[in-house]
């Protein structure tokens, strides 16, 4: 989901489209989800070392780091 509210259908696979993002802006957090770092709101502690990202805009459902990605996230925001 955008900024605006808007859902993109795109032609690419999430692997394609992660190459071509600036990876200090954008990170692939899971299978499912790429996300700009200003659209995380929130990290919390889930089930067995992954995390809980509370995002803005709403994602629509919950959106969890892999334990195995955690640290990198960790990283990444500088926590």
């Amino acid at each position: 989901r955008t900024f605006q509210g808007e859902s993109l259908v795109v032609s690419k696979t999430l692997a394609n489209l992660e190459v071509l993002l600036d990876p200090r802006q954008f990170r692939r957090v899971n299978r499912q989800y790429i996300v700009n770092i200003t659209a995380v709101q929130q990290i919390k502690p889930h089930y067995k070392g992954k995390l809980l990202l509370l995002l803005e805009p709403l994602a629509g459902e919950e959106v969890i780091v892999s334990q195995e990605q955690a640290a990198q996230m960790r990283d990444w925001l500088e926590l």
